[in-house]
Order: structure tokens, then C-alpha cells, then sequence
């Protein structure tokens, strides 16, 4: 795509050719976006480029102060920010009309065309002069808390996939009561060894699935001590006449409960980073035990992910996540922009939401909605009304062809199984 831009107060034009966009070309790992510009006086080249800390850092030059910025990196991401590094880079006429070379004969490719871009970028995205840092506030919609808390109510997992930094994402985790205060957070970040990660996920796995064994151990042993209190509360409660209803808890017990609830004790949370999910996509045993580490847990957490890992992500739930039976389970990919498209379509069932990041997400959808609160009507309400229309005609079909099949088949005798039938063809 080329542009021409004419300024008649600087009196020169500009030259831009766009690069890579991660809309167009979602390569794993990508998490950033250049424009190569020319003046055309100077004929000097530069590129520009935008993505995420952990991207950019990595291909910064070596006079790049990284302790600096990560420092302000994660002042703003503490707070909630969603941070995205700028940095640039000088080339000479002849580095870019070669790269450029380059750049076309990969674009025109059939084979391997994504690998070959993705190459052909790597050779020009380095030695990055860093030049600032963005940091943004991104509000909630209205509604979304309350909407999290109804969906966790109701047994459905809530997994987060974002390109956001940790901090923020954890943030914006306690902010929406995804995550409640006294939830406990595990961290699966190490990304940068292989038999480190594998290990790391095994010794996971082996930990919690003893505490889980226990808790459950503890359920039942709670549920057996609340059924003798509420037999010996029924049997008081007829020797005294007062009337009490089995199984129904006292408002302190409700009050108890709820406050619970509110501070998520005892509730476990799994945070991924996307490093370490490049490892773990890519190895079915890993695979295995990140699912099983997410069952554990009430709620996952992916942070700086890419909309290739975000589409992977849904794929191996669907195929992985059996709790109950070997019916896979149905999953819901929900968001708004063109980063989402991948794993909303997928999921069994896209929902788009349509707002300032554009209509891709809802192009891509089978449903779309204004806001996230949304979500809740669509799926308490009109999803709960939905599935039980179905099941009327469901067994409304089931019944009657019993009636007319078992009705058939007393007449046979009758009619001398002649083969003659009793009602007459409705079509």
C-alpha cells in the first residue's frame, strides 16, 4: 500500500509505504506494526515502529537504557495503563529500496508466504533507537463487573487472552472482580527455557492436584457435617414446633457466604504469559497439563498474547477440556477488535462487540452486541429460553414419531401386512 502526502507549508512530500500491519498478516509472536518513510529532499529513510515492551526491547540497540524503561513500563502498568513502546531506525537509500526488493518478492509468494514475511521483517525490525513510551487509560464499560460475577455464577470459565503486559493485565483482572482479593495467583512465566517451563508445569500440576484432592476430600467431609446439623436442626425443630426448612441456610451462613464471594478466598487464578505459551502450544504434553492446571483453577489469565496464540488457545480448550465426559465442551470467544477475529471464529459461538476498535470483530461474529454487559442477557436470558424451545421440539418430534411408528406397526396385522398405510401423506 503506498500513500502520498504533499504539504505545502513544509514544501516537501512524503513517501509512505506501509510495512506490516497485524491485521493483515497476524504472524505468532508479531505484536507490532512499522511504516517506512522517505523524505523526499533528503532521501532519508526511516522506520517507524510501535509494539509491545517485551518485542521491542529485544530488538533495541545496545545503548537502549532497559532498566529505565522498564521501570516506567511497569509504573504505568501497576496503575492500569496499556503501555505500547516507540522506537525507530535510520537506513540508507541502498538498505531500503534491497529490503523493499525483498518485501515484494515475499508478499508475491505462494509458498511459506507468512514465514517469508515474517523473515523479511526481522532483517529490518533491529538495532531499534528507542524514542518513548504510551501509556493509556482504558476504562471498563459499564456493567462489566457485575456481568463477570453473573457468568461465574452461572459454571462458566472465564479465560482472559490480552496483549497487555501482566501488571495490567492483573489489574484490569481486580478491577472487573474477575480476581478478588484474597485470590491466589499462579504465575507460569517461565518462557525463555524449555525442560524449565516443562518442569515448572509439572511441579504444578503435582502440588495442586493433592490440594485439590484434599479440598474435595474437605467438601465432602462439610457435606456430611451439614447434613447431620440439618437432621438434628429437623428433628429439634419438630420437638419444639418450629418450622424449618431442610437444607436452608441461616442469613449469617448467607452472610458468610457472600463475603466469601467478595474476597475470593481460597479461589485460585492461573496467569500465562506468551512466551511461555509458545512452548506449551507447541507440545502436546505441555498442552495436557496447562489444561489441567486451568480446570484447577476458577479463572485464567493470558498475558501478551498474539491473536495466532489467542485463536490456538481456544482450539486447545475445545479439544483438551472434557471435566465430566468425552462431549467437548462449548466454547465462547467474545471481543472488539481486529486482534479477536482469530479466535472468535474459532470458537463454537463469536460474539462482537462493536464500538471504537472497528467492525472486524463483528463481521467476524455469529452475534453482535453494543457493550459486554450484554452478554449477559444473551446468554442467561435468550440463550436459557433458546435452549429449553429446543428441548420442547426436541421431544415434541421424539414422542410423536413414537405414537405414529408403534400406531403403524398395530395396524400391520389388521391390514394383512399388506404394506398400506394408515395415515394419509401430509406433503
Amino acid at each position: 500500500m503506498i500513500f502520498t502526502l504533499c504539504s505545502c507549508a513544509a514544501h516537501h512530500s512524503l513517501l509512505f509505504s506501509l510495512l506490516f500491519h497485524s491485521l493483515l498478516f497476524p504472524f505468532p509472536k508479531k505484536n507490532r506494526m512499522s511504516i517506512l518513510v522517505r523524505d523526499a529532499l533528503t532521501e532519508q529513510h526511516i522506520l517507524w515502529i510501535k509494539g509491545a515492551d517485551n518485542v521491542m526491547l529485544e530488538r533495541s540497540s545496545a545503548a537502549t537504557s532497559k532498566e529505565s524503561l522498564d521501570k516506567h513500563l511497569s509504573v504505568f502498568a501497576s496503575e492500569g495503563l496499556r503501555t505500547l513502546v516507540l522506537g525507530k531506525r535510520l537506513l540508507s537509500k541502498e538498505e531500503a529500496e534491497q529490503w523493499l526488493q525483498s518485501y515484494s518478492s515475499a508478499a508475491e509468494s505462494v509458498d511459506r508466504r507468512k514465514e517469508r514475511l515474517a523473515q523479511v521483517a526481522e532483517e529490518i525490525e533491529r538495532n531499534l533507537e528507542i524514542v518513548g513510551i504510551t501509556a493509556i487509560e482504558d476504562r471498563l464499560q459499564d456493567g462489566v463487573p457485575e456481568t463477570i460475577r453473573d457468568l461465574l455464577r452461572a459454571g462458566i470459565k472465564l479465560w482472559v487472552l490480552t496483549g497487555d503486559k501482566v501488571e495490567t493485565a492483573i489489574n484490569i483482572g481486580f478491577s472487573s472482580k474477575l480476581l478478588k482479593p484474597k485470590t491466589t495467583l499462579i504465575r507460569v512465566d517461565e518462557g525463555e527455557d524449555f525442560e524449565a517451563l516443562k518442569d515448572q508445569l509439572r511441579k504444578l500440576c503435582k502440588t495442586f492436584k493433592a490440594l485439590t484432592e484434599e479440598r474435595s476430600h474437605g467438601v465432602f467431609l462439610r457435606m456430611m457435617r451439614q447434613i447431620n446439623h440439618s437432621l438434628t436442626d429437623l428433628k429439634q425443630g419438630l420437638e419444639t414446633g418450629i418450622e424449618r426448612i431442610f437444607g436452608r441456610s441461616t442469613p449469617s451462613r448467607r452472610r458468610n457466604r457472600s463475603a466469601r464471594d467478595e474476597t475470593g478466598e481460597g479461589e485460585l487464578a492461573l496467569v500465562v504469559t506468551g512466551e511461555a505459551l509458545e512452548f506449551i502450544l507447541s507440545d502436546a504434553h505441555m498442552s495436557h497439563m496447562l489444561m489441567d492446571l486451568g480446570r484447577i483453577c476458577d479463572s485464567v489469565v493470558a498475558c501478551r498474547v498474539s491473536p495466532s496464540q489467542k485463536a490456538n488457545i481456544v482450539d486447545m480448550v475445545h479439544r483438551l477440556a472434557k471435566p465430566d465426559s468425552e462431549t467437548p465442551p462449548m466454547t465462547l470467544s467474545i471481543g472488539d477488535g481486529a486482534n479477536d477475529v482469530g479466535m472468535i471464529q474459532e470458537a463454537q459461538i463469536g460474539v462482537g462487540i462493536s464500538g471504537h476498535e472497528g467492525l472486524q470483530a463483528v463481521n467476524n461474529s455469529d452475534f453482535a452486541i453494543g457493550q459486554f454487559r450484554f452478554l449477559r442477557r444473551l446468554l442467561l436470558v435468550h440463550g436459557r429460553w433458546n435452549y429449553r424451545r429446543s428441548a420442547k421440539v426436541f421431544l415434541y418430534s421424539f414422542f410423536k414419531n413414537i405414537v405414529l411408528v408403534l400406531t403403524l406397526f398395530a395396524y400391520l396385522p389388521p391390514s394383512g401386512i399388506s404394506g398400506q398405510t394408515l395415515y394419509e401423506s401430509m406433503v
